[in-house]
């Protein structure tokens, strides 16, 4: 079934886009201000055998690699934190950065948690007893100084569990 060509604005049917040569495909974006094609992305030139081609989006921070890596997890088993107490999840090797992918947190008492490079909070979150989150940062590219470690700030006492994945680079 042969798909329809999707007109964008009146003035497309005036003036018609050529199709893009098979040896440079590219996705055009065509917008009210500008009536030239701008190209936004551009579709890979290996056709894997599965048939699938890579769209490449013009300053796209997240490649496929990005997400199909293994990442490093760390694991902070059950601790016990005062109030204002914190506990290390991740500490990199020497003149190593920590570029987290995913993190989460369990606690059994209402708290709030921050997330930290050491001792500076970039996340925090309002958690009830018994609570957690999980938080997604593919893409977010966070990433500290080298030899900062990650750590959690518990704002009430509870006790905590952590899991954290991502690189060190």
């Amino acid at each position: 079934m042969p798909f329809k060509k999707l007109r964008l604005y009146p003035e497309a049917i005036e003036k018609p886009i050529s199709e893009p040569k098979a040896e440079h495909p590219e996705i055009l974006r065509i917008t009210q201000e500008k009536k030239e094609p701008v190209i936004v992305a551009q579709v890979s030139q290996d056709d894997p055998a599965s048939g699938w081609k890579q769209i490449l989006l013009d300053g796209d921070p997240i490649t496929i690699s990005d997400i199909t890596k293994v990442a490093t997890s760390k694991y902070l088993p059950p601790t016990a934190l005062a109030t204002g107490g914190t506990a290390t999840i991740w500490t990199p090797a020497a003149g190593k950065a920590i570029r987290a992918k995913r993190i989460q947190v369990s606690v059994d008492a209402a708290t709030r948690i921050d997330f930290r490079w050491g001792t500076t909070a970039f996340e925090s979150y309002y958690l009830p007893a018994n609570g957690s989150v999980v938080v997604n940062l593919v893409g977010s590219n966070e990433q500290p100084a080298a030899d900062t470690a990650l750590t959690i700030l518990s704002s009430a006492a509870c006790n905590v569990t952590a899991k954290a994945s991502g690189d060190e680079v």
